[in-house]
């Protein structure tokens, strides 16, 4: 049970409340999908919990108990993306888990990402950013990653440099995530002055 000033912030807090409501999601699927919503400047927990309805499949009475499990997720997704650390690895199964479980988690971490992003916008404002398709390809190219890996040496070594890999990309679109929040917030902002005068 978690203390009151504790948050559900790790991948092993949510996990075990996420199969309760046999979710067809893994809480790295949500952690992404939060991560990405943080990213856009969206804070509606409301919302977003409303754009999962399909994935999660709680009825009326569960979403009720589950929203404020999500505005704590969203909580450490804020704190954890504005951190000069990020760390990634609170949003997966730890090594106690097999190879496999860890990839899979991983690939849907970045399912949810992708989810959560609109991708449009982005190709719109940074059509010309090289870095950012090329990570956004590789993002979907891991999506479909083979986990029927055994834990050898070297596949765990792969492992660590993928998840080290998304950890830097994650980062990166953060970053320019900011750039495109201003813009929409400038554009806003040009448009209510146009409509004044």
């Amino acid at each position: 049970m978690q203390s009151e000033n504790s948050l559900l912030s790790t991948y092993s807090d949510i996990q075990p409340i996420i199969e309760r409501y046999r979710s067809k999601v893994t809480a790295s699927y949500l952690f992404g999908f939060i991560s990405a919503k943080v990213m856009r400047g969206e804070w509606d927990i409301e919302l977003a919990l409303a754009d999962l309805r399909s994935q999660l499949s709680l009825s009326f009475e569960q979403e009720n108990a589950f929203a404020p499990v999500w505005a704590e997720m969203y909580t450490a997704g804020s704190n954890s993306l504005s951190s000069e650390y990020f760390d990634l690895s609170a949003f997966l199964p730890d090594d106690e888990h097999p190879l496999s479980m860890r990839l899979f988690c991983l690939g849907d971490l970045i399912k949810g990402l992708l989810s959560g992003l609109d991708m449009e916008e982005y190709e719109k404002y940074f059509q010309e950013n090289t870095a950012i398709r090329e990570i956004v390809q590789d993002f979907q190219a891991i999506t479909e990653i083979d986990v029927d890996a055994d834990d050898s040496n070297d596949n765990e070594k792969h492992y660590m440099e993928v998840e080290e890999y998304i950890r830097m990309g994650i980062m990166f679109l953060a970053e320019h995530s900011i750039a495109l929040i201003q813009i929409a917030q400038a554009q806003n902002q040009a448009q209510a002055e146009q409509v004044q005068h």
